[in-house]
């Protein structure tokens, strides 16, 4: 289950860049398993897909100004309080949809005014099976 993550197959009959990939990792077990010798053609790196739509950071940080400046710091609703917090940790660390629903309180640490928020990268693309790795 893990070899097959694309949700989309372009239109062509090799399919998308991942489906070859999952062909040639398949038929290398395939070769070891079996003893038979087998050398496939060298594929391009990966590319990384983007965290964040370019147009949507001020989408949102428009809309939370505009709600923010409706309330007094004091009088401001919790919900508001953690979108805001949300959207500072997404705005300055750029974690993708599961690194930050992953974010625990364990993971917030304060030193004065200054918030240390620690994001575990889980590995993307060609790097499955490495162990994710923890940043502050």
């Amino acid at each position: 289950g893990h070899l097959r993550t694309l949700a989309t197959v372009k239109s062509s009959s090799v399919g998308a860049d991942a489906s070859e990939r999952i062909r040639i990792y398949c038929l290398e077990a395939f070769a070891r398993e079996g003893k038979i010798p087998f050398s496939p053609t060298p594929l391009p790196g990966w590319e990384l897909r983007p965290t964040v739509s370019p147009r949507l950071p001020d989408l949102i940080a428009d809309h939370l100004r505009t709600e923010a400046e409706k309330w007094s710091d004091v009088a401001r609703p919790d919900t508001l309080v953690r979108g805001l917090a949300m959207w500072g940790v997404m705005s300055e660390a750029l974690p993708r949809l599961g690194e930050l629903e992953a974010i625990r309180l364990d993971d917030l640490a304060f030193a004065g005014r200054c918030l240390a928020v620690t994001i575990t990268r889980q590995p993307q693309g060609g790097l499955r099976g490495k162990t994710p790795q923890p940043e502050t």
